[in-house]
């Protein structure tokens, strides 16, 4: 055989292996998240691309089906085609271009002014994610709570540890997640509470015995203004003897360092009081018809008078149990209706003590 016969034996063997029709799939361009999972290209193609081809990145490099969007890079990928699945030559090569742009995701960050809190908690949170740039916000607080303000403020009423995430989208739709474990603690807070033995303290003897009524503590602390600080459970506070108030407060510790406090205004009574009617009704029904200072006190000298509008003594008496019955100074005959000027003058523990008012008498 010579050899012209065998070169068109040849041509025409390949001219008839060679007739295949092949597919590539049709022009694409997709978009994927840095932080997405693996994809095979071919599933991005348009079309219905033949499963038989290779795949070749910008720098002319053939690379492998799977594409990794957290190391890839973006750029044009051809997909070529040149035979079919069945192992035929295509009659012509077919390429389809897949233009692939990779979205960065941005890292997610926060932080929060305050994470822990006695029985509740205001937490203000910071959104410290940087470029690339984002457009939603979504926040989980952990015990139900959810926001979507990018540095948001939450209150947590409940005592427990919490988990915070924040998840942030870009743009092209991509979002990735940041979570704090147990950045949230609220803490069990004591509560304080005080009550007094006898309200108000007595003046003779100035002694207050406070009862604790606090839950959840160990330790006390209480602050009696211009009377001292005590730490004692129950403290008994002795006062100066004279009527006066003190705001006292009690600051209750608990182990965990959480605290609470209670106030409250404590009362010392003047017990040198005198009571004194502001009316009688001399009318001999045995109702009010004397006109007669009550004192809470046995005094050591005592001097009671009662004036007309004149400035005449009508009445006087040294015994704090005898009172006026509304007579004139001789006793002959009763004072008009009208009122009376009185004074009272009595000395207790070397204590001077003067009384001064009116009484109206109505008969």
């Amino acid at each position: 055989m010579n050899r012209s016969l065998l070169i068109l034996i040849l041509l025409c063997l390949i001219w008839n292996h060679a007739t295949a029709q092949c597919d590539a799939g049709a022009n694409t361009a997709v978009t994927l998240c840095s932080n997405g999972t693996a994809v095979d290209l071919l599933d991005l193609l348009n079309g219905s691309p033949m499963t038989s081809g290779s795949w070749i990145d910008a720098a002319d490099v053939a690379i492998p089906d799977t594409f990794d969007p957290a190391v890839g890079l973006s750029g044009v990928y051809r997909y070529v085609v040149s035979m079919d699945e069945n192992g035929a030559l295509c009659a012509l090569n077919d390429t389809a271009f897949l233009t692939l742009n990779i979205s960065a995701v941005p890292l997610v960050s926060f932080t929060v002014n305050n994470s822990s809190g006695c029985g509740s908690l205001s937490a203000q949170f910071n959104n410290t994610t940087v470029a690339p740039g984002y457009t939603t916000c979504i926040w989980d607080f952990g015990n139900g709570g959810a926001s979507t303000v990018c540095s948001p403020i939450h209150n947590y009423q409940n005592i427990g540890v919490y988990d915070v995430s924040l998840s942030i989208s870009n743009g092209a739709g991509c979002q990735s997640t940041g979570t704090e474990p147990a950045m949230i603690t609220v803490l069990t807070s004591p509560e304080a509470a005080f009550s007094m033995e006898e309200s108000p303290i007595p003046s003779t003897t100035g002694v207050g015995r406070f009862i604790n009524e606090s839950i959840g503590a160990t330790t006390y602390e209480w602050i009696i203004p211009l009377v001292g600080n005590y730490t004692d459970l129950d403290p008994v506070v002795t006062f100066p003897p004279e009527e006066a108030s003190y705001f006292v407060c009690l600051e209750a510790n608990a182990l965990n360092g959480c605290s609470d406090t209670y106030c409250a205004t404590v009362f010392v009574r003047d017990e040198t009081i005198i009571y004194v009617p502001s009316a009688f009704t001399p009318n001999l029904d045995n109702v009010n018809d004397f006109f007669r200072p009550k004192l809470t006190f046995e005094p050591q000298l005592y001097e009671f008078q009662v004036f007309d509008r004149w400035g005449n003594m009508i009445f006087e008496s040294k015994d704090p149990a005898l009172g006026w019955n509304g007579a004139s100074e001789s006793g002959e005959f009763f004072s008009p209706d009208n009122y009376y000027a009185w004074k009272i003058k009595a000395v207790k523990d070397a204590t001077i003590i003067d009384r001064m008012g009116k009484v109206l008498m109505l008969r």
